[in-house]
């Protein structure tokens, strides 16, 4: 008998190391490809969660939406800046305070709370999309009210403004 891996000790038990040297390096590359591929697999599909908010202020006899209890109001970094100054704060989760001067609806029902008689003038708008109006009823109440709308602040055609998608993003002042 002439067989590699087993012994010299004729009765035919096989070496014990000769295994390792022959398959460990295999072995080896095998665990380190599960522990590293893991890693991989997980720093792909595990994103971080996003940030949650914690919101600072509470609601003001806001009769539209019923509030969550551990709901306290928007979130807005410690404080909400007039509308005249939301272009400064382009990227930003904030809030953005004024009077809403007018409530138009287009023909394409998207709403527009504009806080200057002017709309194409002003440098701030709150937007509410025509497939979020029905989570937002009666909008033409907040006219000539001093509100609060939570959210990103965007650039659109040179105007800042706030999309708004939840009762939760305006609040009154």
């Amino acid at each position: 008998m002439n067989n590699p891996i087993l012994s010299n000790f004729g009765n035919g038990t096989p070496e014990p190391r000769s295994f390792w040297k022959r398959w460990g390096w295999l072995v080896l590359l095998g665990i380190l490809a599960v522990v590293f591929g893991g890693w991989y697999a997980a720093s792909i599909f595990i994103q971080p969660t996003p940030e949650l908010i914690i919101p600072t202020t509470p609601p003001k006899n806001n009769p539209m939406q019923a509030v969550p209890a551990n709901y306290a109001g928007p979130k807005l970094n410690g404080k909400a800046y007039p509308y005249t100054e939301a272009k400064n704060h382009i990227g930003e989760s904030t809030g953005i305070s004024g009077t809403v001067v007018k409530v138009f609806t287009s023909s394409t029902n998207t709403t527009f709370l504009d806080f200057c008689a002017t709309s194409k003038t002003c440098p701030f708008t709150a937007i509410v999309f025509k497939e979020d109006v029905s989570k937002l009823p009666n909008l033409t109440k907040y006219q000539g009210k001093s509100i609060i709308v939570s959210g990103i602040v965007r650039l659109y055609n040179g105007q800042a403004e706030i999309i708004i998608s939840d009762p939760l993003q305006i609040w009154p002042q």
